[in-house]
């Protein structure tokens, strides 16, 4: 799956890591953007769902409306 990877090695699962994450707005293909720093990941046990911890804003994509 996208967001963890099982190693041949051990078997186990662990969690994929990203430095950086990319967020759109909407579904057009022309659409606004920001690629944001991922700080930690982390794995919710209780909610069973991988948490990203983010840092910085590294870029804004603004699409021109018009």
């Amino acid at each position: 799956n996208t967001y963890t990877w099982v190693d041949n090695n051990d078997g186990k699962r662990y969690l994929r890591q990203f430095n950086a994450l990319r967020f759109y707005v909407g579904y057009n293909r022309d659409q606004d953007s920001a690629l944001v720093e991922v700080t930690d990941t982390t794995y919710n046990a209780d909610a069973r769902q991988v948490e990203y911890h983010l840092g910085k804003v590294l870029e804004v994509d603004l699409k021109k409306k018009g």
